[in-house]
């Protein structure tokens, strides 16, 4: 799945302590656009996110599982430091979530969530031009819905309270 080498216990641990501490683990839904008149239905992936204004837990992060760092500065806010972003997303991500599910505690939920989800588009077969039938897009949807309820922040339209997840079987 990968071609890199496993991180240590010790390192997969730190890794899980960024993630739940600066990281954002989420399904993100493309929707149809102009510029996609082929897709006919809104597509659905699983990704990971670390933003951070300190950089050395990030290039560690991109050591580990090398994935793209990109940085984010505001010009207008002169006394802002800049934010370092690492992001991962499909398989790449549900082998890290796999990696590090054992020492996660504050993103676990959302975590098995995604996982599940992977595992759940894993067993689709493959449809043309993303053409699932309402019944799975539906799934997808919850999962979406899930992942975004633990996320809870007031102010943003997200309930507080964590809804169920969907019921994998």
């Amino acid at each position: 799945m990968c071609n890199y080498p496993i991180p240590s216990d010790t390192d997969l641990a730190y890794i899980a302590g960024i993630i739940d501490g600066e990281g954002c683990i989420t399904i993100i839904r493309r929707n149809i656009t102009p510029a996609r008149p082929d897709m006919r239905s809104p597509s659905y992936g699983l990704r990971l996110t670390v933003n951070m204004c300190d950089r050395e837990p990030v290039l560690f992060l991109q050591e580990c599982f090398p994935a793209p760092v990109t940085v984010q500065s505001r010009p207008s806010e002169v006394n802002r430091s800049p934010r370092y972003r690492w992001y991962t997303s499909g398989l790449k991500a549900t082998h890290i979530l796999h990696s590090i599910l054992p020492y996660l505690k504050g993103k676990r939920d959302q975590a098995e969530i995604g996982l599940d989800f992977m595992r759940f588009k894993k067993s689709l077969r493959v449809q043309p031009r993303n053409s699932h039938p309402a019944s799975v897009m539906e799934r997808f949807e919850s999962y979406r819905q899930a992942i975004m309820a633990l996320h809870g922040r007031p102010g943003r339209g997200r309930p507080r309270q964590p809804v169920e997840p969907p019921n994998v079987t």
